[in-house]
């Protein structure tokens, strides 16, 4: 079936192998210089109003964006390499604490890659011209916006505006004992204006006139080494010194002790040296000590984390929580260890597990917490008391040495009080109990097997319904059996199921639920998932819209809903007692981790949690949210083939190497978080960007060269499980938003000249993108020969070329015009004058020479030729006389010869010219046209024999369309080709470009259709 079963192998044995626990809600994720960190030795960590991380360090101020570390050092400006403080003040700028170089401010609309060859990123305020007075450890800003600055030399404040002013030392009384200057490690603020200091010397208060009250061990500190102090919600102060955690008096009075109560390791607390304080969300107080861990306080009592629950350093020297959560603690050599508050808890063989290897989790009816693990000797039930494991093994004859591979559904207290324990040699049952470990000593009341009904002795999985009958599945050891049986309990005796009682290809059933009407839901290795209701079954397979796969786990939820873990990836049914359920079905495309699912439970919220070979998928349902958690944040590891819910609400998941509980909360509002361009490079060549990023970067003009670009951008969350998307578009080129990416640079290739504007919006975990989208608005600009004046003076240029031409091109015109009219008069007047003298002459010469044959038949030659060269220099005439260019000269033309040619012979005729006839033609398209229509008009009066003919002129689809229609004898096309008369009008109409087409058939007319395209030579004149 694809698992891995119970029997020993090399994976069982190096499962067995003890795993290190972890302090319960912890999941603890480290950064060191290994990741990009300046320094492993941390002395603060600021989360800014942007959402950066700031890691003060021994050699270097780190940045953090979640992504990626950016560390300042003397490089960058810096006095001194050692930080020890970061404020960002109310104006928005910051104020770094060196330990050694005083205070620098830091210019944080510097782009360092560029404009730090110019100039620093940061401007230096020296305190005082010793080294003590310049080593600060703290920045305040109080309510005023005043500036103080805490420093080993005593206190200092900055008077006047910052750009021209210095800081001036703030005087605090005389020394203790005539000590050296007061070294000050804190500053904190109260409700009433004053400054709370904290140093070697005590604790001071200086209120918000002056005046400047010490505090020490005669007031009720428990030591005068204070080095931590903080103000939670409630107004209280708290101080952290080197004997205790002290929770100081609501209302300090004379004479009255200033601490309320302390805490030290009598009371839970992990260490009585205290370095660091922080109150997360929730209220609870964390602390930090020199060489104990962390402590949390919830206001009874406190709970202690160690190395051995995960933490990379026991010295936390600072504490932050971020926006989302998180609990930052810095430490003083092993880097910044990122915590996720509420996260998981994993329990392995250090704490009590029998074995490692997790096969169920299940609550007794009495409520008691139940992991069944297994090793090569067999399954041991794990008893939770709240904080660890008691093992022990259950009764089973010493004869078995199979205990079969089931996992989940297999051990189980039923609803009277008995004990079902599966094997791979029978499922046997125990008598009801006095105590859970009894079961240990105890000896079934029953065995089932194969001769009791069941279809295999390999137990798998085993199941109550709400009526007290017990479903087993077991591994069939033919196809013909359905593997599954169900002993009924008003019977006492086992029912079994196969492909004849509807079952059909199911074989191996490896999962059971029971919806809110009562009917069983049962997943299998093959066949799909059967529904047993009314006494019979229905099995829905892929063809209704179930993945394929094995069915690994079935849960309903708490709306009644039903899901299923496959192979194929995650289906459900929003209503399991429909006769016919709808699947929804979704996979890794949808966010999940694996489409091969293994395990299902729900939280009191209604997310549904999948466990696959990856880990952990929170899904919630309304908003199609995932949440990926793996073994990064606590899970003991990444298999994940158990899922429970126990009555109080917490979530166990079994793994290979132990289990591991959450305790889910209700979250904050996810929103979007802001997105900042981080870079723009055109070619290899940096763009001026701020530093911290920018919403908006405009102004950048490109040349037309200039057409890649590069853009960086990155959105600031530490939310765990998570990793950002973003969408983005470059309006004028793209038209719609990319699909959601994880990548954060883009790339632009071959950009054209024009303006542009990419946006970028960095999707939120219920995916929901940022109202205000970052911004990059560059102009390509297009080359000289494009360029407005370039246009300008080419349009002009141009234009006067063009008039010039035209000018040219119309005297040219009118030249030709002129000459053909000329040619056409001289032809009319001289040749065809001489041409009608001729054929007058020989007419009189023939009347008077009478009718001698010899010369009559000559002569009658000489006027033919004569009439038939005045008919053709008449022609010539006509087609040169640029007066006669328009349709409607060859429409008239053409007319009068069809008429002439036409009625003389007694047959009608039916001429047609389009309506526009101001169509200009040049005198070849004119006189090749009007030789073919005479060609085909001598055709029909010579050998059609008809009674009417049709001619039409048209214009249609930028050509001239001449078509000649007669009702005569007609012919065929084929025997008319052999003359000369149709090759010729061919030849005439391929010179101009068009085609002929000639129709005809013995006695059914012919059809003779001329079409000649008209180009630019062509065009509409206005009527004269």
């Amino acid at each position: 079936m694809g698992f891995p079963g119970r029997l020993p192998s090399l994976v069982v044995l190096l499962a067995a192998l003890p795993c290190a626990a972890r302090g319960e809600g912890l999941a603890v994720r480290t950064y060191t210089v290994a990741d990009g960190l300046g320094h492993d030795h941390l002395q603060r960590i600021v989360q800014d109003s942007r959402g950066f991380l700031w890691f003060c360090t021994s050699d270097g101020l780190s940045r953090f964006d979640g992504y990626r570390f950016v560390t300042y050092g003397v490089e960058q400006g810096l006095p001194h390499p050692a930080i020890n403080d970061l404020l960002e003040a109310s104006d928005g700028s910051y104020w770094v604490a060196t330990n050694g170089g005083g205070v620098a401010r830091f210019d944080r609309s510097l782009d360092t890659t560029v404009s730090s060859r110019t100039r620093p990123a940061f401007t230096v305020y020296r305190l005082g011209e010793d080294g003590r007075t310049n080593c600060v450890n703290a920045l305040w800003q109080d309510r005023a916006g005043t500036l103080w600055a805490g420093a080993d030399g005593g206190l200092f404040r900055l008077e006047g505006p910052a750009e021209s002013s210095a800081f001036q030392p703030v005087g605090l009384g005389p020394l203790p004992n005539g000590s050296d200057p007061i070294a000050i490690w804190t500053i904190a603020g109260d409700e009433t204006g004053s400054l709370w200091l904290a140093t070697s010397y005590g604790l001071y208060r200086r209120q918000a006139e002056g005046r400047v009250k010490r505090y020490t061990r005669q007031d009720g500190l428990p030591d005068d080494v204070v080095r931590a102090l903080l103000r939670d919600k409630a107004g209280t102060l708290w101080a952290g010194t080197g004997k205790g955690l002290c929770r100081l008096a609501p209302d300090v009075r004379r004479g009255v002790p200033i601490v309320d109560h302390t805490y030290t390791t009598k009371d839970g607390l992990a260490g009585n040296s205290i370095l660091s304080l922080r109150q997360s969300g929730d209220g609870r107080l964390w602390v930090g000590t020199l060489d104990s861990g962390l402590s949390e306080f919830d206001g009874q009592r406190f709970r202690s984390y160690s190395r051995s629950e995960g933490l990379s350093d026991e010295a936390i020297t600072t504490l932050l929580q971020d926006r989302d959560g998180n609990l930052w603690a810095g430490t003083s050599a092993r880097g910044a260890m990122r915590i996720r508050l509420g996260g998981l808890t994993t329990y392995g063989v250090a704490d009590g597990l029998g074995s490692p290897r997790v096969m169920s989790v299940l609550e007794t009816p009495e409520g008691k917490l139940c992991v069944v693990t297994y090793d090569p000797h067999g399954d041991w039930i794990n008893v939770f008391d709240g904080q660890r494991f008691r093992a022990f093994r259950p009764g089973l004859p010493r004869s078995v040495d199979y205990y079969g591979w089931g996992w989940f559904q297999i051990d189980f207290e039923d609803s009277h009080g008995q004990w079902w324990i599966p094997s791979g040699e029978g499922l046997f049952r125990f008598p009801r109990l006095t105590r859970l470990e009894d079961l240990a000593r105890a000896r079934p009341e029953a065995v089932f097997t194969r001769r009791d009904g069941l279809s295999s002795d390999d137990v798998f999985r085993v199941f109550e319904d709400a009526h007290g009958d017990v479903w087993i599945g077991t591994n069939a050891p033919d196809s013909a059996q359905a593997g599954l049986a169900r002993w009924e309990r008003s019977r006492g005796r086992i029912r079994r199921y196969g492909k004849d009682d509807g079952l059909g290809g199911l074989v191996a059933p490896m999962a059971f639920a029971e919806d809110r009407a009562g009917d069983i839901w049962i997943g299998a290795d093959e066949g799909g998932l059967a529904r047993y209701r009314d006494g019979r079954f229905t099995v829905f397979a892929q063809a209704d819209g179930l993945p394929a796969g094995l069915i690994r786990a079935l849960l309903l939820d708490r709306s009644g809903g039903l899901w299923v873990a496959t192979d194929g990836g995650l289906a459900s049914i929003a209503d399991p007692t429909a006769e016919r359920p709808r699947f929804t079905v979704r996979t890794t495309a949808d966010g999940l981790a694996s489409n091969k699912t293994l395990s299902l439970t729900e939280d009191l919220q209604g997310r549904i949690y999948v466990g696959s070979g990856r880990g952990i998928d929170r899904l919630d349902p309304t908003t199609g949210r995932i949440v990926h958690s793996s073994a990064a944040d606590g899970l003991g590891n990444n298999v994940v083939r158990v899922a429970f819910r126990d009555r109080s609400g917490g979530l166990w998941f079994g793994t290979e190497e132990g289990v591991s509980r959450l305790v889910p909360r209700p979250e904050a509002e996810a929103v979007a978080p802001a997105v900042l361009i981080g870079g723009v490079r055109v070619f290899d060549r940096s763009q001026p960007v701020a530093d911290l990023g920018e919403d908006e970067v405009a102004g950048l003009r490109l040349r037309p060269d200039e057409n890649q670009i590069q853009i960086d951008f990155f959105g600031l969350s530490f939310r765990p499980g998570e990793t950002l998307r973003y969408r983005y578009r470059l309006e004028s080129a793209d038209r719609d938003w990319s699909a959601p990416t994880e990548q954060r640079t883009v790339h632009y290739a071959s950009l054209a000249p024009g303006v542009y504007r990419f946006l970028v919006q960095a999707m939120g975990p219920d995916g929901t993108f940022s109202a205000r989208p970052a911004a990059v608005v560059f102009t390509i600009l297009p080359p000289v020969w494009r360029q407005r004046w370039f246009l300008a003076s080419a349009a002009i240029l141009a234009g006067l070329a063009v008039y010039s031409l035209h000018r040219y091109r119309v005297s040219r015109l009118l030249e030709l015009e002129a000459t053909r009219a000329r040619i056409a008069t001289d032809l009319h007047d001289d040749v065809g004058s001489s041409l009608s003298q001729l054929s007058i002459l020989t007419e009189l010469v023939r009347r008077q020479v009478g009718s001698d044959p010899e010369v009559h038949e000559p002569l009658a030659r000489i006027a033919r030729i004569s009439s038939e060269s005045i008919d053709a220099m008449s022609d010539i005439v006509w087609a040169i006389n640029p007066r006669k260019d328009q349709l409607r000269d060859l429409a008239q033309r053409s007319r009068r010869f069809a008429g002439d040619a036409l009625t003389s012979r007694g047959m009608a005729l039916r001429f047609r010219v389009p309506a526009s006839e101001g169509l200009k033609l040049d005198p070849e398209t004119r006189r090749q046209v009007f030789l073919i229509l005479k060609e085909a008009v001598n055709n029909i009066a010579r050998h059609s024999a008809c009674r009417e003919a049709d001619i039409e002129l048209r214009l249609e689809g930028g050509s001239l369309v001449l078509s000649l229609t007669d009702d005569g004898k007609g012919f065929e096309p084929v025997r008319a080709a052999e003359g000369n008369g149709l090759p010729s009008m061919r030849r005439r109409a391929e010179s101009l470009g068009g085609r002929l087409e000639v129709g005809s058939a013995p006695g059914k007319g012919a059809r003779v259709v001329l079409t000649v395209p008209l180009g630019r030579r062509h065009r509409t004149d206005p009527p004269a």
